[in-house]
């Protein structure tokens, strides 16, 4: 794409744009930046996450994960403090709130997201040029996509790289200390990549202070180990029961229509509870299908 401004020739113009008028004009294959984006709003929804009580709060009945929260904001800081770059790694089977805590991030950071779940989420060439979007609106690069005009060939793996370059700059010159991150839901669903690519074709290394923050069931990604630090969710530990179980009771306690079922059946919410908590043996998605039965 050419981005040109041509001045309107002979003096000033006439009518109601007196003065000087300018015409912007495109050449070549170009897209919207707004229209780049992949809207995150049906995830709240789809994830259970959302309390009709709280409208303003789409992630209210998120719980738990403290723990894990505080070691990837330690992680983000050591980043930067180093000037180190690289991957963090989510792992957890399947149907053990992966997407939930993505979710949660992506609605309480300012990091750009993207969830291969969404809608043309697990094509490669839309996930970078989603990403690149974000980007450049959160460090306001404007540069990258004058006019708001993004180019031809922005869905590439290197320009994506060189939009994280200029944002790691960018955050050197107005926000030293914080990291540049970027957040990708569900890596392992991506389509197979040629050897030596990475899924979605993100980049193989990063800026300093730049992280990409990725779920993924375990050992389903390759990248380079050097180039990444792995958390691990694990469905037996104490942590996770007891974050399940933090949800369950605020989900019977707020939602009418299981409290509801409770009362008539007379069974105690604390009871009920741990019940589901010990016959779901820390699996969230199975918890989180018998409330919708329940529901029902």
């Amino acid at each position: 794409m050419t981005v040109g401004d041509v001045s309107a020739q002979g003096g000033q113009a006439v009518g109601v744009n007196y003065g000087q008028m300018i015409h912007q004009w495109f050449a070549g294959a170009f897209q919207l930046l707004r229209q780049a984006t992949i809207p995150l709003d049906p995830l709240p929804g789809d994830l259970a996450l959302t309390d009709p009580a709280e409208p303003g709060n789409p992630v209210a009945r998120f719980r738990g994960r403290a723990e894990l929260i505080d070691r990837i904001t330690t992680f983000l800081a050591w980043s930067v403090a180093q000037r180190r770059g690289g991957y963090l790694l989510i792992e957890a089977e399947a149907g053990m709130g992966k997407s939930a805590l993505a979710t949660y991030l992506a609605f309480t950071r300012a990091w750009p997201a993207h969830f291969t779940r969404l809608a043309e989420g697990r094509t490669p060439q839309t996930a970078r040029l989603n990403l690149a979007a974000q980007l450049i609106a959160r460090w306001k690069l404007e540069d990258a996509a004058p006019g708001g005009i993004l180019p031809d060939k922005a869905d590439s793996t290197a320009w994506l790289y060189g939009r994280l370059c200029e944002a790691a700059e960018r955050r050197d010159q107005v926000e030293p200390g914080t990291p540049v991150v970027l957040l990708v839901d569900g890596l392992d669903e991506a389509p197979a990549t040629a050897a030596g690519e990475l899924p979605l074709g993100l980049p193989p290394s990063l800026p300093p202070g730049t992280v990409i923050i990725a779920t993924t069931r375990p050992r389903t990604v390759a990248i380079p180990a050097g180039a990444r630090v792995i958390e691990r969710i694990d469905v037996e530990s104490t942590a996770n029961h007891r974050d399940l179980l933090d949800y369950l009771v605020t989900v019977t306690t707020t939602d009418p229509a299981i409290d509801n079922v409770l009362r008539m059946a007379g069974l105690a919410a604390d009871r009920f509870c741990r019940t589901l908590l010990d016959r779901a043996d820390g699996v969230w998605i199975y918890a989180l299908s018998v409330l919708d039965q329940i529901r029902g």
